[in-house]
């Protein structure tokens, strides 16, 4: 296996007395596995983006499958809505499809300042003011509200449960 290098990120996988060393220079992420644990790093395939935007308008509007976003407000008379996103370490294309779902809510009844964006972070750093615009666009940045996850901070987080193994699980 030896040193692989993510095309994605400054990401490196080191073999060493019988542990593999996951380094993340981005995030300052350093985890280690033994070595028999370990695949190495996958690469993600580079998949060609939708070129006609217009689909994913056609998609929020009326999906294939299950009902619209409108109709789910409507059947639920929901006054606020919140939506998971993901932060700027992942090629979700959030930019293309937020306009069309805050459209969809503030058409249903949803007044901005009820919609709220949640950028999930995991382990990442938090997604800094450019990096919100740029996911909520122009158009609608400062009248939607938008939060970083917090998930080192338990006043954030809401615990759910147990695992079979006795493992608290927080959201």
């Amino acid at each position: 296996m030896g040193n692989k290098e993510n095309e994605m990120s400054k990401a490196t996988l080191t073999l060493k007395d019988n542990y593999a060393y996951y380094v993340d220079e981005e995030d300052s992420a350093v985890v280690s596995v033994p070595a028999n644990d370990s695949i190495g790093l996958i690469h993600m395939q580079n998949i060609p983006p939708i070129s006609d935007h217009r689909l994913f308008e056609q998609e929020i509007m009326n999906p294939g499958y299950g009902k619209s976003i409108r109709d789910l407000v409507k059947e639920r008379n929901a006054r606020s809505a919140s939506i998971i996103i993901s932060d700027a370490t992942r090629g979700v294309p959030t930019h293309l499809v937020a306009g069309h779902i805050i459209r969809e809510l503030a058409e249903a009844g949803i007044e901005y300042d009820k919609i709220l964006f949640v950028v999930a972070l995991g382990v990442h750093r938090e997604a800094t003011a450019d990096e919100i615009r740029s996911f909520i666009g122009d158009e609608y940045y400062g009248k939607v509200r938008v939060e970083n996850h917090k998930p080192r901070d338990n006043a954030y987080l809401a615990e759910i449960g147990t695992t079979s193994f006795g493992t608290p699980v927080e959201v």
